[in-house]
Order: C-alpha cells, then sequence, then structure tokens
C-alpha cells in the first residue's frame, strides 16, 4: 500500500514529529498530534496520534424495568472539573455488544426509549461521541429486568377418603400473556411434585395423601418473560367418609293441631357423597315429613326442611316445665309425705314401713296427678308440655341423630 508520507515529503517510519497535510479527503485532524516510533529497522514502528480537548464526564441512569415495558434510559454529559462549556454531539447506547439507538445531546442530556424482553442483568453502555471541544467519554451500568407479574392460584377438594387419589389444579395468569414452565405442589415443606403448564396456564398433578388436614401450595418459578409467584395455601382433609347432622332453630313453640318447622343441614367429611334418608322416633300426637325425603350431599352440604305436625287431640306432651307446674303442686306432695312420717315414728317397725312405702307410692300417683292438671299460670293457651322429637339421618351403616324440643300449647 506504499508508506505515508508527511508534509515534507518524509515517511512516517523515521523516528520523530511529523506535521500532516490535513487533506481535503478527510485524512487528519486539526486538533490532533501524530506521531511515529521506529520498530527494529526504518520499514516498521508504531504510528499513533494524541487529540487534544477538554475532558468530559458522562453520567447514565434508567429505572430497573419489567419485561417487555418501555423504559427511559438517559445520559447526562458535562464538563469535568476545571473545565467550562457544554458538550454537543451524540451518545448512542448498548445493551451489551447490541446498540440501542443514538440520541443527540440537548442542554447536555441525552434520552432513549428501550423495551428488554429478556429477564435479567444487563449491561447499558453510553458512549458520548464527543465534539470540536470535549473529548469523548462513556460509562456503563447494571440494569435489572424483571419478570411480569404474575397470580398464581390453587384448587383442591375440600376433603378426601384416605388411600384416595386427590387432584390438584394450579392456574397461572399476567397481564402480558400465558406464563410457561413447571408448577411445583407442596405439601407444607413436602414437595409433592411437578406439572408442566399447558397453553392455557393450567398445570394438574395427582397425588395421595395421608389422614389427617393438609396445607397445600403451588409455586411458579418464572421464565424468561414472567416472574415467579406463590398460591394461596389450600386445606384439605382426609378422613374417612362420614357427615354431621345439624338442626336450626333446635326449639319452637306451636299450638296444638298446628306445624312447625326446622332446617336439618348434612356436612360431608372425607369426601362422603351418598344417598341420606331421614327419620323421626315416634312420638304419640307427633307425625314429621321431610321435604326432600332424601339428600346426597355430593358438592358439600345438602339441607332439607323438617315438618312437625301436633295432634289437638292429644292432652299430654311430655312433662310441664317446672315454671307451669306451681309451687303448690310441688309443696303438696312434702308436707303429706312430712306427716306420713311424723305418725309413723310412733307405730311398730313393720307397720311403719309399710305405711312408708305407702305414702310414697300416693305422692307419685298425687305428682303426676298434679302435674297433669294444674299449674298453667296466666297464660291464654294451656301449656301441654314440650316433646322431644329425635332426628335420624341414615346412609348405609352410617347414622347420626339430633334433637329439637317442641312445646305445644
Amino acid at each position: 500500500m506504499g508508506q505515508l508520507l508527511d508534509g515534507d515529503g518524509l515517511a512516517l517510519a523515521e523516528v520523530g514529529l511529523h506535521d500532516l497535510v490535513i487533506r481535503a479527503d478527510g485524512f487528519g485532524d486539526q486538533n490532533t498530534l501524530y506521531f511515529t516510533s521506529q520498530f527494529g529497522n526504518e520499514n516498521d514502528g508504531l504510528f499513533g496520534a494524541i487529540t487534544t480537548g477538554l475532558i468530559s464526564v458522562i453520567r447514565v441512569s434508567a429505572p430497573d424495568p419489567t419485561a417487555d415495558t418501555s423504559v427511559t434510559i438517559t445520559a447526562n454529559v458535562a464538563a469535568a472539573p476545571g473545565n467550562s462549556g457544554t458538550p454537543t454531539g451524540t451518545v448512542t447506547f448498548l445493551d451489551g455488544s447490541n446498540q440501542l439507538g443514538t440520541a443527540p445531546l440537548v442542554i447536555g442530556s441525552a434520552t432513549l426509549d428501550a423495551i428488554f424482553t429478556d429477564v435479567g442483568i444487563h449491561t447499558i453502555a453510553a458512549r458520548y461521541s464527543g465534539d470540536g471541544v470535549f473529548l469523548p467519554s462513556s460509562q456503563k451500568i447494571p440494569l435489572q429486568v424483571t419478570g411480569l407479574a404474575t397470580m398464581l392460584t390453587l384448587t383442591a377438594p375440600a376433603d378426601a377418603a384416605p388411600g384416595s387419589s386427590v387432584t390438584l389444579t394450579a392456574s397461572i395468569n399476567s397481564t402480558g400473556g400465558i406464563p410457561t414452565g413447571q408448577i411445583g405442589f407442596h405439601d407444607g415443606n413436602t414437595d409433592l411434585g411437578t406439572s408442566p403448564l399447558d397453553g392455557a396456564g393450567v398445570a394438574t398433578l395427582r397425588t395421595t395423601l395421608g389422614v389427617g388436614t393438609h396445607s397445600l401450595t403451588a409455586s411458579y418459578a418464572g421464565d424468561g418473560k414472567f416472574g415467579g409467584s406463590t398460591s394461596a395455601a389450600v386445606a384439605i382433609n382426609i378422613a374417612n367418609a362420614d357427615f354431621s347432622l345439624g338442626a336450626a332453630p333446635i326449639s319452637a313453640t306451636v299450638i296444638a293441631g298446628k306445624s312447625t318447622q326446622f332446617m336439618l343441614t348434612i356436612t360431608p367429611a372425607g369426601g362422603f357423597a351418598n344417598r341420606i334418608t331421614f327419620s323421626c322416633a315416634p312420638i304419640t300426637g307427633i307425625t314429621c315429613t321431610f321435604s326432600p325425603a332424601i339428600v346426597t350431599p355430593a358438592n358439600g352440604a345438602a339441607s332439607t326442611t323438617l315438618t312437625v305436625t301436633t295432634s289437638a287431640s292429644v292432652p299430654r306432651y311430655g312433662l310441664l316445665p317446672f315454671s307451669l307446674i306451681g309451687p303448690a303442686a310441688l309443696l303438696s306432695p312434702l308436707l303429706l309425705f312430712a306427716l306420713l312420717l311424723r305418725h309413723g315414728a310412733s307405730l311398730p317397725s313393720g307397720r311403719a314401713s309399710l305405711l312408708t312405702a305407702t305414702a310414697v307410692l300416693a305422692i307419685a300417683a298425687l305428682s303426676v296427678t298434679l302435674a297433669g292438671c294444674g299449674g298453667y299460670g296466666s297464660t291464654t293457651n294451656a301449656n301441654r308440655g314440650t316433646a322431644s322429637v329425635m332426628v335420624t339421618a341414615q346412609s348405609g351403616a352410617i347414622s347420626h341423630t339430633s334433637t329439637v324440643m317442641v312445646t305445644v300449647q
């Protein structure tokens, strides 16, 4: 290619400083000092340049963005301490070796909007080109790109029978699309397994759990675009199939010949989902009907309405409440018993024993008579007593009972 010559026609390979002709084709810079240094012979050497100018200082900044969202990168260029003036020119921004773009300096500041699709740490560089007064400068900063927010939901049955297979379903969603990757399933601190997300953002796992109550969660570690998340805990009870029976209200007052109603609720446990029938223990003057007569708690608690109908022709239902018997009815047997004891003290032992036995029977008969005849106070309707109605819920060999109280007036 030949030799470079200076303005005096001397080869630049010779040791010393050389003046270069600034030609119209753009070679050379009027602010640059060129130099050479000989290596071993006259034909080999070092060719260099020293550019004069003021030192510039560049500072680059940007907030940590989330993936697929725009972030503004700002570079501020100023004269170094001891220098004056405002740098002009352009700033080139890079993500590693990839150029993001170039922006002009406006009053010492250049900005560029960029979108990062990959989660992780990016090395952002800003390079100032320099101008006729200020020298180039550059700076690098780390930029943490976080994944898009995700929300993970776990569903599981509330209970199941021991040894049965339980299906756990995790669903994930995000405003930025459908995440990909694996979902982990956990029982407390125990890992149950992992399952891949399908195209709809759903992952399922079938497992078997031991007897007892378990707190289950699902977790997502994230991918190149989406951030990780953990579901709320879901409780599941592993127990033998069974149910409980409850009644509301537990007591009611009804006029003889009328009806009253109770709500019976069946609550399944351990995956119980069989048919249940209902019945009442027989009581004179009381009839029971159930609507519906049969329930199946396949999807949670089930209810039936118990209607208790009383008869107007029955004078007595169970025992009267204490408050309605009356103090006279209670004191009369006690006074009679005291008189008999006093009179019997003067009799021979055999006759005294016979008299005592006779007195006890008489008092009992009198108590029943008084309980059945008196002590209604000032109420408008005579109280016919309170009946205890025992309700039975039956499913195969499993049965449970509940008692409701019906006061008849």
